[in-house]
């Protein structure tokens, strides 16, 4: 079933305004929210301005799972630095492809900015994304499905694995190929196997999104 673009529109306020804890007008307690919803099923992941981050989740028959932890400062920062980047609030939107049904997940990204305004991207499963909005989903993907697995360190990528050619990948599997790393600038340029052109990174930041090689 397709809905109507008002209606499409009208979800996707709603879903983003019942479970949005921004602070409107004041010092937001977030810096980024994330609300999907299958159904009677919901998930919300939320990293707080302290730094800590939290996945909570209902299913459809009421039962309720919740995981926190507390992300490293600079981990912490290097969020800070993507979602309040100026040309980040170029993602806001809704990208709802129109599908509905029982299987369909919709979305609403929330950003909060120091003072207290706020931008929300709104999508579903089918929806198709722009480049910026992307970057983000694949972002809150990536710290949605971080609670128990491996985290890396700054020592585990040692110039000789970092050679053209090498392949790191995010925690989500994404596969990403080393292109060039130039070793004065301490810069590590990558590309996604599925993508047509490269990511830039700072040697020191590359535990922050990669697994260890």
């Amino acid at each position: 079933m397709i809905a109507s673009p008002r209606t499409r529109g009208l979800a996707a306020t709603a879903l983003a305004a019942c479970f949005s804890a921004a602070v409107f007008g004041g010092t937001p307690t977030y810096l980024v929210e994330w609300v999907s919803r299958t159904g009677d099923a919901m998930q919300r992941v939320t990293l707080f301005t302290d730094g800590v981050l939290v996945r909570k989740s209902r299913a459809a028959d009421g039962k309720i799972e919740m995981k926190k932890r507390k992300l490293a400062d600079s981990e912490y920062a290097s969020y800070v630095a993507l979602f309040r980047a100026p040309e980040a609030a170029g993602a806001a939107g809704v990208f709802e492809s129109g599908m509905s049904g029982e299987g369909v997940v919709h979305s609403a990204i929330t950003v909060t900015n120091p003072g207290g305004d706020v931008w929300t991207l709104a999508f579903d499963s089918f929806a198709a994304l722009t480049p910026e909005a992307y970057r983000l989903r694949v972002a809150l993907e990536d710290l949605r499905d971080s609670f128990g697995k491996l985290r890396a360190s700054a020592g585990d990528f040692p110039p000789e694995k970092l050679i053209p050619g090498a392949i790191l990948r995010k925690r989500d599997g994404t596969e990403f190929r080393v292109i060039r790393f130039d070793e004065h600038a301490g810069v590590v340029e990558v590309r996604g196997s599925n993508e047509p052109y490269s990511q830039f990174f700072k040697v020191e930041s590359l535990a922050e999104t990669f697994l260890p090689p």
